[in-house]
């Protein structure tokens, strides 16, 4: 028996050997028959159109998925339906409700007084979701709205919250003079 080597070429060895061989396979062909190198030139040809199609199919698949989905993004389908949100804050309800003229100025104005001061007095379907809200846009929604209120309401605000009040329109409030001073 013939004793195996326990050489083992290496990797760069390997490449070295591969290219070697395919460069002698080139000389072969083409000094040899015409024929067979016309075959292999043949071959090479198909082989790159065919990657070129298969490239150019995914491509054009590519794009028009991409497309697809951005019109689809862009332009929703009509049977879609728009969902709101559980946790609506109460502000966003009542801006809404007064844009869509379900309640009057003067009902939005007092249910804002009510978030500053009497929560247990906004109606209920204010008071779902998160009650987030701040003093001052609360303030700053109510002097925007002032001028369309009503005296009534105007009077009612006024007293819980004086200084929103323009000063144009305070006046001075009889005062009873303290027991005893008469």
């Amino acid at each position: 028996m013939a004793k195996r080597s326990s050489f083992v070429p290496s990797e760069q060895n390997r490449w070295k050997k591969k290219r070697e061989v395919v460069a002698d396979m080139t000389r072969k062909l083409a000094s040899g028959d015409d024929v067979v190198a016309k075959l292999v030139k043949d071959e090479k040809a198909k082989r790159r159109q065919i990657f070129l199609i298969g490239a150019g199919v995914y491509v054009v698949l590519l794009g028009g998925v991409t497309a697809t989905i951005f019109l689809f993004l862009k332009n929703p389908p009509a049977t879609t339906v728009k969902q709101e949100s559980a946790y609506s804050y109460p502000l966003e309800s009542m801006e809404r409700d007064h844009a869509s003229d379900s309640i009057t100025v003067d009902q939005y104005a007092v249910f804002l007084t009510y978030m500053l001061r009497h929560f247990d007095k906004v109606p209920s379907r204010y008071k779902g979701g998160v009650p987030r809200f701040s003093a001052r846009e609360i303030f700053a929604r109510l002097r925007d709205l002032w001028p369309r209120l009503s005296p009534q309401t105007k009077e009612r605000i006024g007293e819980e919250f004086p200084q929103l009040v323009p000063e144009s329109e305070r006046r001075e409030r009889p005062t009873e003079p303290p027991p005893g001073v008469l």
